[in-house]
């Protein structure tokens, strides 16, 4: 077996959330390769279903560490995304060729192995498990060296090539019916978009925001200076399209900067407002163009409803509590939390969500919380208070172990984790294990459907 070649396996167990213990299958007649292959060759294949087969190419061979890169599915067939399927395809989904059912027992599966030690409660599927996702970044490019325009995703794998994404399982119709209009409009300007090659083209990205129960939809371009917009002609051919929901704010935003990313150095608002409205369990909150927000709100609504009832069991017989909500983005769980305690206390690095996190306090006439603009491994130094439970909703890649070592310092009664990375969770409880906190009880919400990740919390407490 060597690197580059073709071969028929079955999935196996998952090994990581994205990636399954594969084994090739018995007189196997896709690979060239002279090598003895059994059954029993262990290769690693992200982002594939356990139990079915598939064809992979081995795109990594170093002594026993072999790993594969799934081409398509030998037993399946998807009605809807035709990408889904295909060896040229965006990645963006690994579940989408089974039921929802199938999909929660290999998640839960997973997860009981994982935290087999801990009173693990169960995965939860939400309520809208297609469509959901209330925010998209598609980039502008073509699929091959001097192909059409194409507005998507990347192709998985690979750093030049663009997908156009149609009929997404993922997204709202308002979102594809918005990416094919705006594609066609500078199709038929026959408008360049941005080469990383080169770092010359005008076309970026596109930035879709919706807020699931308003229907606010916002819009906003992003180009780099090279040339002008007719934003009077761009936002008529938008301002007429059918869409469910309503735009509530048309934006261009001007990038130069070289990053594969969306880095502002201007905006202007060509229609309506930058700023949108959404709601998690019954409280209204402003979103911007950039700031962080659950892309399930009614996943969300369910997710923070189990943080709740955490904290209402600490809380119902005490009579004071003190709330510290570490990594707050723009202070959805404090504000959500903030009638259950006496104080909270909210740390965000980025100070832009920090401002939005003051007026969605304002927004929902919450006055017993404190929103502190900083790095939370340097703010937990600066404080003087003791809390008698810390929140903590960390990115995805986790706590760094100095700042968790800082944060255990506080030694509260009570810690809620929410985690979208279930295997640094896994890692971090054996820190707070360490300190002298057990896990109470903890469960998962299948916030991403279709995608590999979940959601889980987690409640532990100081053992005396």
């Amino acid at each position: 077996m060597k690197k580059g070649d073709i071969l028929l396996v079955e999935f196996d167990k998952l090994d990581k959330l994205n990636t399954a213990l594969s084994y090739p299958i018995e007189n196997n007649t896709h690979s060239s390769s002279k090598d003895i292959i059994t059954p029993q060759t262990q290769i690693k294949v992200k982002n594939v279903i356990p139990g079915k087969k598939g064809l992979i190419k081995i795109t990594k061979k170093k002594r026993k560490k072999i790993e594969g890169q799934l081409i398509n599915y030998e037993d399946l067939v998807l009605p809807d995304c035709e990408l889904c399927n295909n060896p040229v395809n965006c990645g963006g989904c690994t579940f989408n060729l089974i039921t929802p059912e199938e999909e929660l027992q290999i998640k839960e599966n997973y997860l009981k192995e994982l935290f087999q030690d801990y009173p693990f409660e169960g995965l939860s599927d939400v309520e809208h498990n297609r469509k959901y996702r209330n925010k998209m970044e598609y980039s502008f490019g073509n699929q091959e060296k001097d192909g059409e325009l194409t507005l998507g995703l990347h192709e998985k794998g690979k750093f030049y090539n663009i997908l156009n994404t149609d009929n997404c399982q993922l997204v709202p119709n308002d979102f594809e019916t918005i990416r094919k209009a705006v594609l066609d409009y500078f199709i038929e300007k026959e408008t360049d978009f941005f080469h990383k090659h080169t770092h010359h083209g005008f076309l970026r990205y596109l930035v879709l925001r919706r807020g699931e129960r308003t229907g606010d939809v916002l819009i906003n371009l992003v180009t780099t200076s090279e040339e002008n917009l007719d934003e009077k002609e761009f936002v008529n051919h938008l301002e007429n399209l059918n869409l469910e929901g309503k735009i509530s704010g048309i934006l261009w935003t001007i990038s130069d900067n070289v990053a594969d990313a969306v880095n502002p150095e201007s905006e202007k608002i060509l229609y309506g407002s930058k700023i949108f409205n959404d709601e998690i369990l019954g409280k209204e909150f402003m979103i911007t163009p950039y700031s962080f927000f659950q892309v399930n709100t009614s996943g969300a609504d369910q997710l923070f409803s189990i943080v709740r009832d955490y904290l209402e069991n600490i809380t119902k017989n005490r009579d004071s509590t003190i709330l510290f909500d570490l990594y707050s983005g723009t202070g959805s769980i404090g504000i959500l939390l903030s009638d259950l305690v006496d104080k909270v206390i909210s740390i965000e690095l980025i100070e832009e969500a920090v401002e939005i996190a003051k007026e969605n306090a304002k927004l929902n006439d919450i006055t017993n919380i404190e929103f502190i603009s900083g790095d939370v491994l340097k703010k937990v130094d600066e404080l003087d208070i003791k809390p008698d439970v810390i929140i903590l909703d960390p990115p995805r890649y986790g706590i760094t172990p100095k700042a968790l070592k800082k944060i255990l310092n506080f030694n509260p009664e009570y810690f809620i984790y929410v985690s979208c990375n279930p295997v640094e969770l896994r890692k971090d409880l054996e820190m707070f294990k360490e300190k002298g906190y057990r896990v109470d009880k903890m469960e998962s919400v299948n916030l991403f459907p279709m995608t590999t990740n979940v959601e889980t919390v987690c409640l532990l407490s100081k053992i005396n």
